[in-house]
């Protein structure tokens, strides 16, 4: 087992509440206009889904096959920026970097929520603002989680336009294949985990802790105040149970477009968003199995375990309803 229990479930719950609570703000971001409704002026005979602009500006009208490139392009880019960041030591631009990511996405789920009362945007941007601000700068490890559900939950508002269940599909397929070889082979993304842990600024659920073994030692240590051998010290330092922010974001972003494809077939928002529900409890379960069955001080591709769970989630949509 890769953590202990106490730090598994901690995990797994926030995983499974940034799920829940990013696919219920994606479901109240989006507009449906069902059959009979009027749009520009012309009456529609199916149901059609409009999303509105974020605290950002319109969301784009792209294609499926061409949203896929732009987050693939996104992430390479991304990649390729971060390594560079860790040749030269670049933790201050990473912070910087990470701020702004922050303040966005947390900007644009608030602004979901915001947006109907007076000056609703500049409330949302305020106070992403300030949760960034304490994220980055004061490094609280409760806000820090908060913030984490926040920026996922946004991350899947931006792009849940951009793909439908077919190249959602494929998105997830290619994301683990790459998250294999990232963590396995070129092993760059441990690297990068190491890299943003070290700044104590990492993307993703990040939790400290230290095991029963560890705490003897260290008040082993406290009590003679003197470390009499490096291994011991070693074993009184606190671990970190981690799970990467794309680990999170992506089977968020395709349970969201699993969801629009249930209402487009004229199933009513909210009993789609329970049905969808599904997919994020059956992810959920992934993951947990895999923080099971990992063994400590290992680092894992968790997307091949997530694109297992959300696929088998979706299944079960289409064979229950």
């Amino acid at each position: 087992m890769k953590h202990t229990w106490t730090i598994t479930i901690i995990l797994v719950l926030i995983f499974l509440a940034t799920q829940v609570f990013g696919l219920f703000t994606v479901n109240k971001y989006i507009e449906v206009l069902p059959p009979g409704s009027y749009l520009n002026g012309t009456q529609i005979n199916k149901t059609i889904i409009l999303h509105n602009a974020t605290i950002v500006g319109e969301a784009p009208d792209v294609a499926p096959s061409t949203g896929f490139v732009y987050v693939l392009t996104a992430i390479a880019a991304g990649t390729v920026l971060l390594l560079l960041l860790i040749k030269f030591r670049g933790h201050k631009f990473w912070a910087i970097w990470f701020f702004f990511a922050v303040l966005v996405t947390t900007a644009v789920t608030l602004g979901v929520y915001f947006q109907r009362i007076p000056h609703g945007y500049v409330i949302a941007l305020v106070t992403a603002a300030v949760l960034a601000f304490i994220k980055i700068y004061r490094q609280n490890i409760i806000i820090h989680n908060i913030t984490e559900i926040f920026m996922y939950t946004g991350i899947a508002v931006l792009f849940v336009s951009f793909f439908n269940i077919l190249w959602a599909t494929i998105l997830l397929i290619a994301i683990s294949i790459y998250d294999i070889i990232a963590v396995w082979h070129s092993r760059h993304m441990v690297k990068m985990a190491k890299f943003t842990m070290e700044s104590k600024l990492f993307a993703g659920i990040y939790f400290p802790y230290k095991s029963k073994k560890a705490r003897r030692v260290a008040l082993q240590i406290k009590k003679t105040k003197k470390i009499k051998n490096l291994k011991r010290a070693k074993i009184g330092q606190p671990k970190n149970a981690i799970l990467g922010g794309g680990d999170i974001a992506f089977p968020l972003l395709f349970s969201a477009v699993v969801m629009e494809s249930l209402i487009l077939k004229n199933i009513s928002p909210n009993i789609a968003f329970l049905q969808t529900l599904i997919i994020s409890f059956t992810t959920t379960s992934a993951i947990l199995l895999l923080f099971i069955f990992g063994k400590r001080d290992r680092y894992y591709p968790a997307m091949p375990f997530v694109t297992t769970g959300c696929l088998f989630g979706y299944l079960m949509i289409i064979l229950l309803f």
